[in-house]
Parts: structure tokens; sequence; C-alpha cells
């Protein structure tokens, strides 16, 4: 019965292509609606799209208000163009990796495909000449109106692929497990949400903004848990193991579940993340997809200081299972606790060699002094591990904690990935250290914000007895006033 439903869905779906590639011929070819470009920032997504808007739908056909179909948006060129550049940013914060794309991406904004078709994904290779390389070639056609999830997977698949194939000589594409993109895609919503896709606005709706100033973190708003969804999901049904991730035939994900499977990779590619440079393993899992003929080979080439045989993976997989599910609210660090442990992280111990021939002094850096003083070649390191610390600190944070400390884990990420972007472009140590002044300055000014921010945590948000109330509670509020008046 399976077969049956499986090859009826395929069918379908091949109909849909069929019907969907005969409209794109036939407006392709209209003379009355040329169809014009828009370049994204970094210039590797180029959006195509007609000159002519579509005209309105009548509320009864228009896709978002088919029950059937779940957060449906209505995309164009200026939000694609932004919204592929979000993604691509996102899923490289999660690699640990730097921008080094090889190989363009077209993205075709076609009216004429029905919004239940989803997106079309076509990987081909071109070659000029023989004594050239082969040239990957990815495009998309995207709905006008389309599925928010369907076109950030789509989206996500093809900045994977690309990265994958970088270095394919062959003409077949690599194949990229599907807990691998799916966890990825799960940490990236959890992290940003689905709002990371925007959404085209009418016209009428962007005159006349209204400006105001959002309070940092209002105290009648709670920061959850970015895995509670996952959490609440395998508390009644137990995690898949590793080989059945690795190998998701269609039969298995019937029998477990889509959104079951989604929520095993989260979790299963989350506490990859959490092993020592685990995001740099799986950054290199997937370059060395294409040397391999199957994907766990890679995946244990990667991680081979870990795991050395799919025995060890599925004993770790079981005890992180467990200590993930032992985990729940009242086993979060007290506020005052983890608030000591954060000072900790931002305030390192490093050690000193002043001379050759000198024993080595050990010293504690602010994270800004760290940035200010200290050369990037040096510093590296120890802000990487001051993210992978802020990461592990962040699931034992309480609620009101966890924005404070994302925030600081994303500000040392960001200021992380433009240094390496700029010391890879600059061959001179000199020059990459003095096109960086405008990056350190505004980290510098961010982390002056969160400074005073954390501050104010060790005065307001940690309860105090009622005789010995704290000095700084009242005027914390004209603290950060002053302070957003005199950053420039």
């Amino acid at each position: 019965m399976k077969f049956f439903f499986s090859a009826y869905r395929i069918l379908a779906s091949l109909v849909l292509a069929m019907l969907g590639c005969q409209s794109l011929e036939a407006a392709a070819n209209d003379p009355s609606n040329p169809v014009i470009t828009t370049w994204s920032r970094s210039q590797q997504f180029v959006i195509s799209s007609h000159y002519k808007p579509s005209a309105p739908l009548a509320p009864r056909d228009d896709p978002r208000n088919n029950p059937n179909l779940t957060d449906v948006i209505r995309v164009s060129a200026a939000e694609l163009a932004i919204t592929s550049e979000k993604v691509k940013q996102a899923l490289l914060l999660q690699l640990d990796a730097s921008d080094k794309w090889k190989h363009r991406v077209r993205l075709n904004i076609r009216p004429e495909i029905p919004t239940q078709a989803g997106v079309y994904l076509y990987v081909h290779t071109v070659q000029v000449n023989e004594n050239m390389p082969k040239n990957w070639l990815y495009e998309l056609q995207i709905p006008e109106y389309v599925e928010r999830r369907k076109l950030l997977r789509a989206l996500a698949q093809v900045c994977l692929l690309e990265i994958g194939n970088r270095n394919n000589a062959s003409s077949v594409s690599v194949n990229i497990p599907m807990w691998f993109q799916e966890g990825l895609i799960e940490l990236v919503l959890a992290r940003e949400g689905v709002t990371i896709v925007a959404e085209a606005t009418p016209i009428q709706s962007r005159v006349n903004p209204q400006f105001s100033m959002l309070d940092y973190a209002p105290r009648d708003k709670v920061w959850k848990d970015p895995l509670s969804r996952v959490r609440e999901k395998l508390k009644t049904t137990p995690p898949i193991s590793f080989s059945d991730l690795s190998v998701p035939v269609d039969e298995q994900i019937a029998s477990v579940g889509l959104e079951h499977f989604q929520s095993c990779s989260h979790l299963f590619v989350h506490e990859l993340t959490s092993l020592p440079d685990g995001s740099g393993k799986l950054r290199d899992f997937l370059q060395q997809l294409v040397h391999f003929s199957h994907p766990q080979f890679a995946f244990l080439n990667a991680f081979h200081d870990h795991f050395k045989s799919p025995l060890d993976v599925e004993k770790w997989w079981s005890l992180a299972q467990v200590h993930f599910l032992s985990r729940n609210d009242n086993s979060r660090w007290p506020e005052k606790n983890a608030l000591a442990k954060l000072n900790e992280i931002l305030q390192p111990q490093v050690q000193i060699r002043i001379g050759a021939d000198a024993l080595p002094v050990h010293e504690t850096y602010t994270v800004k002094r760290l940035i200010e003083e200290v050369d990037f070649s040096q510093q590296q390191p120890i802000i990487r591990q001051m993210i992978a610390q802020l990461q592990q600190l962040e699931w034992s944070l309480p609620p009101d904690m966890f924005k404070l400390v994302y925030d600081y884990h994303i500000l040392l990420a960001n200021y992380l990935h433009k240094r390496e972007q700029l010391s890879s472009t600059a061959k001179d140590p000199k020059v990459a250290s003095s096109t960086a002044k405008p990056v350190v300055k505004e980290t510098l000014k961010q982390l002056n914000f969160l400074e005073v921010l954390r501050e104010d945590f060790g005065s307001i948000g940690i309860s105090t007895p009622v005789s010995t109330p704290s000095t700084n509670s009242a005027d914390s509020p004209a603290r950060v006033k002053d302070f957003l008046k005199s950053t420039p």
C-alpha cells in the first residue's frame, strides 16, 4: 500500500511539473511582459521576475485563503534577494564557515506555477570547452505565492548543494543526507524564526511609517527554549536511531512522521554542534561528501576525533537523548549562578609569554580588551571557545537571561565571521587589520550596550532583600537612555 501511495505521489508531482514547464515556456516568450533581473548583495543570487506584476487574485482564488496550505506568502524580487542572503548567512553561521561561493544560483519567480506544486530545483553542469572544468548551475522555479517553509527549505538546500559541489569534478551532484539538511533548517528556524523569509508587502503599507523605540527585553515577554518543540515531541515518541536517520526512505518517514524525523534531526545536529568544534566538523562533513560513496563514511571521517565507528555514534546519540530529555525547567540554573557563569566566560584567563625564555603569565582579559589589544590570529581561538561556552550555557539559563546570552553569542560569532572573511581576502595582515577597523568599532559599540544590560541584570534581575535595595535599580532606564544618546 505504501508503494502505491508513493507511486501516486511521484506521478502527481510529474504531472504538475509538466504543466508548470509548459506555462513557463509560454510566459518566457511573452514580449509584452519582459523579464527584469535583480542581484543579491553578494552577487551570488540572480532573481528573475516579470516587469508587470500579476493581477490581484480574487479572495476565493487567493492561495493564502486555502485551508490546505500553511503560511502562504507572496514573494517579489527585492524580498527574495534579501531572504536568500539571510538564509545563506544563517547556514554559514551554523557551519562556522566563510562566504566563499563559487557558483551562482538563479531564482525565477513564476506566477504561472501553482502554489501546490512548490519550488522546483534544477541542478546540472555545463562545460564551455574540454579544457575548462565543469560549472555547476542551480536554478529555482518559485511560485509567486509559495508556502514559507517550502521556500526556506529550497533556499537552504541549494545553498548546501553549492557548498558541497564546489570541488566536485564529476557530473553527479553530492548526496546530502536528509537529517543534515533538516537539522540545519530547524536550527535556523529555532534561532531566526519563520520571519527570516521576507514577504512582499504592498506599497500602500510602506508609506508614512511610524517609528518607536523598542524595549530590549520587556518583562511580559518570556524567551522560550529554542528546543522546546523538540522536547515536547520526543516526550511522547522516542527518538530514532542514527542508522534510521542516515537512511530516510519514504516508507520510514511515512511510519515515523515527517515532523518526528525533523525533531530528531534538529536534536541530533544541535548535539553535534555542542561538541568541540562541532560546527567546523559539520562544515568539513559537507565538503567531504564528494569524496565518499556513502555519507556515513564522510561523517566518520569528519568526526574521527569523537567517533571511530557507527556503534560509537549510536552510543553517544543514546546518551545525548537521555541527557536532553532529563533536562527541564527545574534543572535550569538560578539567575545568580547563570550570571556568574556568564561573567566568567566573558573574562577568560589568557596565558601570556613576554619573551621566548620567560615563563607564561596568566592574566584576565575582558572580551572588549581582547578585541582591542590582541592580534586577531591570537584572539581567534579564544573567541571561538567563548562562543562554544555561550552556546552551552544557553540550555541551562532561566528564561529572562536567554536573550542576553544569545545576543553575546551572535555578536561574537558575527564578529569572528567578518574578521575571518577580511583575513582571507587580504594577503597582508596589516591590510586586513586596517580594513577591519569598522567591524571592530561596531562590535565594541554593541558590546558596550550589552555590558550596560549585563550590569543591570546584576542589580535588577537578581532578587535582593527588601532591607538592602539596590542603588542602581532606580536609574537603570536613565543609564540606558544616556548610553543610547552618547553612541554615534
